[in-house]
């Protein structure tokens, strides 16, 4: 009777099949009409929680694509962002910033997706208020942080009540198959009453015939057989709510590698553009600096070291003063 070991998501299957067998024989069988009922009933019933789960596990996929991507537009934003402050406020970090969002001085982006829409409130609102800062690019104004902010707040806010509504999914889902199993057992426990050992209308209820699971076991593993079938069934059932568990997390954990996969990315696009800064900086420095023999008066010369090959942090630039 190994229909009892059926996994949950075919379980309204096995259920269905037990009930034709229940349709053919139970007249014969004198088995209640009650138990068909009550078994055909958590059959639909489990077939709807099923569809449920489905539909919402592939919208809660659908939430996370549109996060992820109103991550990225935030992203985007606040890069504009400090590239623009950092032309008027410099390249290191001062008290400025922290009046902007940047509070643990430096200008690194946040790596949560949390502390990335708080910048971009605190950037929408800082930008808000420099009334004498007029950026040429369109793509940085006060009203466009604080679009990116608010879609960046929903799209968070929306992934939170659906993951909460997903889980109760996952909990009515494993309740109904629970149903089932219970129902499908008291409808073969009550059938195999009128079967004899060999008997052929096992299989129309989607069962094997205690002789057929005989042959195939040793004879002192059935002594415990039922024993045996409770304690792996409430095994199974644990198993289930741990792999539905472990799926979500494993999920989120996927989700939480791309992301950081995109942070890494990110980060080294800052780091090149804030060497990219540093070097505009130095250039401009050289264009300054005197020529020899411009002036009579003796005065020490400053000349700019060129690029170091190692990687410079974001927000810091290393000058050399040589000679």
């Amino acid at each position: 009777m190994r229909i009892f070991d059926t996994p949950l998501d075919q379980l309204p299957a096995t259920g269905r099949k037990a009930h034709s067998g229940f349709l053919l024989h139970h007249e014969a069988l004198k088995v209640p009409s009650s138990l068909g009922e009550n078994l055909a009933a958590a059959v639909a019933d489990s077939e709807a929680r099923d569809t449920a789960y489905y539909a919402s596990a592939a919208e809660l996929s659908r939430i996370s694509a549109i996060l992820a991507e109103a991550d990225e537009v935030g992203i985007s934003a606040i890069q504009n962002a400090k590239n623009f402050m950092r032309l008027k406020l410099g390249i290191h970090w001062t008290p400025v910033y922290a009046q902007a969002g940047f509070t643990q001085n430096t200008l690194q982006t946040p790596t949560s997706m949390e502390g990335r829409q708080a910048l971009l409130a605190d950037l929408a609102k800082f930008f808000g208020q420099q009334s004498g800062w007029v950026s040429t690019d369109p793509e940085l104004t006060a009203a466009i942080l604080h679009t990116a902010a608010t879609q960046l707040k929903a799209a968070l806010d929306r992934e939170a009540a659906h993951e909460r509504s997903h889980r109760t999914l996952i909990a009515a889902r494993e309740e109904a198959g629970a149903r089932v199993r219970s129902r499908l057992r008291s409808l073969i426990d009550e059938a195999s009453i009128g079967l004899s050992d060999d008997d052929a209308r096992w299989a129309d209820f989607g069962c094997e015939s205690p002789a057929a699971i005989r042959a195939a076991k040793p004879v002192r593993e059935l002594k415990s057989q039922t024993k045996a079938e409770k304690a792996l069934e409430r095994k199974y059932d644990a198993g289930i709510r741990r792999a539905e568990t472990a799926k979500i997390q494993a999920e989120k954990k996927r989700v939480r590698a791309d992301k950081a996969q995109r942070d890494a990315d990110r980060l080294r696009a800052e780091a090149d553009e804030a060497i990219a800064f540093a070097e505009e900086l130095f250039a401009k420095a050289n264009q300054l600096k005197p020529e020899p023999g411009a002036n009579s008066t003796a005065t020490p010369t400053t000349s700019i070291a060129p690029r170091s090959t190692e990687p410079v942090a974001e927000g810091t630039a290393s000058v050399e003063l040589v000679g």
